[in-house]
């Protein structure tokens, strides 16, 4: 959210780790749920996450950001992140309906949020495609979505 004051300036790359990642995640968190395997649903649906996790370690978008000229591959970076979380919310949505409808909110994914939350349902076909992100949109602040647990 701090970087690039929470918007992207560039599209989405047409390759890219977060990409193959949902594109492995996806489909078979989709199959799951249509073979009612929820558990299977939620592994897939966790690592599609997890992937995004160990992208940002990988590619340090936060040091990068430091450096003006690199704003670019920042950009793609964190809309490479944000795209695979949307997609990550919409197979998670059954399983945590008011937490992902917040996070779509906050990827201002309204439409998409409103409707899951109003219907239970959409337009999976379309809404698990990459790409669905919007550009140039600002991205909203919130408290954490899942807070660390104090010890």
């Amino acid at each position: 959210m701090r970087y690039l004051g929470g918007q992207f300036c560039g599209p989405i790359p047409e390759r890219g780790e977060c990409r193959g990642a949902a594109a492995r995640c996806v489909p078979r968190a989709a199959e799951a749920y249509e073979d009612l395997k929820l558990d299977e649903a939620d592994v897939e649906a966790l690592d599609l996450a997890r992937s995004v996790d160990l992208f940002i370690q990988r590619t340090e978008p936060f040091r990068l950001a430091k450096d003006p000229s690199r704003s670019a591959e920042v950009s793609s970076i964190l809309h490479q992140c944000a795209e695979a979380l949307r997609l990550a919310a919409h197979l998670l949505w059954p399983m945590m309906p008011e937490r992902m409808t917040a996070a779509l909110r906050r990827l201002e994914c309204v439409g998409q949020a409103s409707t899951l939350s109003e219907t239970g349902g959409g337009r999976p076909d379309e809404w698990l495609r990459w790409g669905g992100l919007e550009l140039a949109i600002p991205l909203q602040r919130g408290d954490p979505l899942f807070p660390r647990c104090e010890q």
